[in-house]
């Protein structure tokens, strides 16, 4: 362990923050949690202080933390960047991210857009234990997420409001609302951010801490749909950016051990065919599902315009037995099901 005196941005906008008082200054723990160092504060006057600089006063923003608290605190600051350079003046700060409120055991997300604003999280949170707390605003909603799932919104166009703030702080104020508790990881970003961002985000914490929930990747499409074909076919598959794509044609699951997508494959005789998406970071995705009848007899159906096609000869089921879904085999997926077997 050893005191910290600056903590480097490591985002190369050179947002550094300091503490020059030995006394307040944190302390670096390593291998705090998932054997990965935190900076520990002691919940009474270890802060750090960086400049307000115009690429963190922003309109929209989103506020990212790894964190966990030791004790219960009355609002302790994650990170805060104060509406007055006096300190926690009301309204209190132009944005921050807390650990607790009023010592319940939720988090919460502040900004001001006009009047200060909090979202506090529904889900309370045990000590001694990291989580992930994210809060964004995108110039008209405010969202809370804790471990990915999100915990509160609230509605508020407009841009937030910055006042006279000259700086921001890490772990508390020189006025009060310290943590008592670990930050293993912050970032700040000046807009709001889309789904998949922030699930890219959520992956790469997950894996370096083992903290949140893993996303799963979303399914692979196909190019051809379940259906009869009078020909050869050719499927292409295609899966959110970043993502390797694994096969079978033998109706068994894929998995990252199957054949590689590289390009698309013709399919000649019938086939089922699955497909699933990976990302490193996520979890493997649902797998996807084609049922795929080359049948040269069925020349003479004219395909163009044809929007529906249910045949019982496509149906493998046993003699009698209910059917809770009929294929289309147009090819468009207008699949019709019966749910309640005494139905079918």
């Amino acid at each position: 362990m050893g005191k910290v005196m600056r903590w480097e941005d490591q985002s190369g906008n050179g947002n550094d923050v300091f503490q020059n008082t030995i006394s307040s200054q944190p302390t670096y723990q390593t291998a705090a949690f998932y054997g990965q160092p935190v900076l520990h504060f002691n919940g009474s006057s270890q802060f750090l202080t960086g400049l307000a600089t115009a690429n963190l006063k922003a309109s929209n923003v989103t506020l990212m933390a790894v964190y966990r608290l030791t004790a219960h605190g009355n609002s302790p600051k994650i990170i805060a960047l104060p509406y007055f350079s006096s300190g926690w003046t009301s309204p209190f700060t132009a944005w921050d991210l807390s650990a607790d409120t009023s010592t319940n055991g939720k988090p919460a997300v502040g900004m001001t857009i006009g009047a200060n604003h909090f979202e506090n999280s529904t889900m309370l949170t045990a000590l001694n234990t990291p989580y992930l707390l994210i809060g964004t605003f995108d110039g008209n909603m405010r969202y809370i997420f804790l471990n990915g799932l999100l915990m509160g919104s609230g509605l508020n166009p407009g841009s937030i409001s910055y006042g006279s703030a000259t700086s921001f702080n890490i772990g508390g104020d020189p006025v009060g609302d310290f943590l008592n508790g670990d930050i293993a990881e912050i970032l700040v970003y000046n807009q709001g951010l889309s789904d998949d961002d922030r699930h890219a985000l959520e992956a790469y914490f997950f894996q370096k801490y083992g903290v949140g929930n893993q996303p799963a990747v979303a399914a692979p499409s196909l190019s051809i749909q379940t259906g009869t074909y009078s020909d050869n076919q050719l499927m292409a598959l295609n899966a959110p950016a970043g993502s390797v794509l694994y096969y079978t044609t033998d109706g068994s699951t894929p998995t990252n051990n199957s054949t590689r997508y590289t390009s698309p494959i013709t399919i000649s005789t019938t086939t089922t065919f699955k497909a699933v998406a990976t990302r490193l970071g996520y979890g493997n995705s649902p797998v996807t599902t084609a049922i795929i009848t080359i049948d040269n007899a069925t020349t003479g159906v004219v395909r163009q315009g044809l929007q529906l096609w249910l045949k019982a000869d496509a149906l493998a089921t046993a003699n009698g037995a209910g059917i809770g879904q009929w294929a289309d085999q147009s090819g468009n997926g207008n699949d019709v099901t019966q749910t309640n077997t005494g139905n079918q």
